[in-house]
């Protein structure tokens, strides 16, 4: 994917972070906005919806999204419903995963329902930013990166 003019500003990617730690979403946000990415934070799986829903009455093809990394374990709805749903309505959009209690049958089961990766936390900052690139760059089409 190439830079994106949005209102004046070169940019890689839309992507909106959904994590309920705030220290973390703040650490994760910093380091996807620089590598130049738009970042549109959101707090619980529900916050993760509505910023889904601002996403579709912007453009009823997600097209100002390209990117969604959101933790697995969130109040409200989870990660992997979201990403469910999305998939269920026809509204793909590359799905990261992160969660600090993965096990192989949860990780199989996120990436069998459709997520490009799912990442174990800890996490440091820089992997997050290489996979999200990773992805970003990748051609539009259901690819995985881990």
């Amino acid at each position: 994917m190439g830079l994106v003019r949005d209102s004046g500003v070169s940019r890689l990617g839309r992507v909106i972070l959904a994590e309920d730690d705030d220290d973390l979403r703040h650490l994760f946000a910093r380091e996807l906005r620089a590598a130049s990415l738009e970042v549109v934070e959101a707090r619980s799986g529900a916050e993760l919806l509505d910023r889904l829903a601002l996403a579709l009455a912007e453009s009823p093809d997600f097209s100002s999204i390209d990117l969604v990394v959101s933790d697995i374990y969130m109040p409200g709805y989870n990660g992997v419903e979201v990403m469910t749903g999305l998939l269920a309505a026809e509204s793909w959009k590359p799905f990261v995963l992160m969660t600090a209690f993965a096990s192989s049958a949860l990780r199989k089961e996120a990436l069998d329902r459709g997520a490009v990766a799912v990442l174990e936390k800890p996490i440091a900052p820089a992997l997050l930013r290489k996979v999200v690139v990773t992805t970003l760059s990748m051609p539009a089409r259901r690819s995985r990166v881990a």
